[in-house]
């Protein structure tokens, strides 16, 4: 039986919940004044800013070892810099409560990729049966209409997509996590947004329309700047030292319970404060991806401690 856990650890699943949730919500705003690429480029640069003092302050600061470099770089990618660019791109044309429904598909991504990548992780048949019921609940999602292709345009279809492949990326992310040697996490978390920051930097520039100058009546306003902001400070930044102070004190099993909290939370942030609103095929898909990860997840209880906590992934 476990130990009851802490007020403080309570207190830090809510605001980890809500730091992640709050992503989707603030990448919408932010949407209304830059583009996908910058709004990628902007977050992580404001994450590393609130990342670096927090990573001197506690000590963390260290010289890394050349074999960690391109561990360091394959996370930056795959973890930070390219789901965050398709899903910000997939919010031009999908609710950020529907995003965020479509991204908490992730641990069933990778339980997908580590029956091929991560030795001892099988798809047993409960696993299958929870990744077909979560898989259903994506179905429902992208509607009825899609599927038939009836009433859905290409580019709603395209960007629900994109999201998904954002899921995929992050899963594919926690098993490089896993599979990479041993690192400081407050210094990998660090790295890993200022590199992800660096390499987005010349894409967002290699995307810019060359024809077009640059004009002062082209500068977002302050609610989108408040957007981007936000989604580095809460999303990025602190939403990684709750993360790992939470996973310190209670364990990655009581963090996990996130994957059930962020998507109603992100849900009711879009329809109360961007005014969304989702039709009946989310919250019934919402449904069905919560009980495929229930029935993958079910496992007895362990007879002896459990082993070490897994690597961080990021889900906003």
């Amino acid at each position: 039986m476990s130990a009851p856990r802490s007020t403080a650890a309570w207190v830090d699943l809510g605001l980890l919940t809500l730091c992640w949730a709050s992503g989707f919500t603030f990448t919408a705003i932010a949407l209304e004044g830059f583009a996908p690429q910058w709004v990628v480029v902007f977050r992580q640069l404001v994450a590393t800013l609130v990342l670096i003092p927090l990573a001197f302050a506690f000590g963390r600061i260290a010289p890394i070892p050349r074999r960690m470099w391109l561990w360091l770089i394959a996370l930056a990618i795959m973890g930070d810099m390219a789901p965050f660019y398709v899903i910000s791109w997939g919010q031009q044309e999908v609710e950020s409560g529907l995003a965020s429904i479509l991204v908490t598909t992730m641990p069933l991504m990778t339980l997908a990729l580590a029956h091929v990548f991560v030795p001892g992780e099988r798809m047993t048949p409960r696993r299958l049966a929870g990744f077909v019921i979560g898989l259903s609940g994506v179905a429902l999602i992208v509607g009825p209409e899609a599927l038939l292709d009836v009433g859905v345009s290409d580019i709603e279809i395209l960007s629900q997509l994109a999201i998904l492949l954002g899921a995929v990326m992050f899963a594919a992310n926690a098993i490089i996590a896993r599979n990479m040697p041993q690192m400081d996490v407050w210094q990998r978390a660090m790295m890993v947004n200022g590199l992800s920051c660096l390499i987005a930097f010349p894409l967002a520039l290699s995307l810019m329309p060359l024809h077009e100058a640059p004009s002062l009546d082209a500068l977002p306003g302050w609610w989108p700047i408040f957007g981007v902001v936000g989604t580095g400070i809460f999303a990025s930044g602190l939403a990684t030292v709750i993360y790992f102070r939470l996973i310190d004190e209670a364990g990655p099993t009581f963090m996990s319970i996130t994957n059930y909290l962020v998507p109603p939370v992100a849900l009711i942030a879009g329809i109360v404060l961007l005014d969304e609103s989702p039709n009946m095929w989310a919250f019934a898909g919402l449904v069905l991806i919560l009980a495929g990860i229930a029935v993958a997840e079910l496992r007895r209880a362990p007879k002896h401690a459990a082993g070490p906590a897994p690597q961080d992934t990021d889900i906003s």
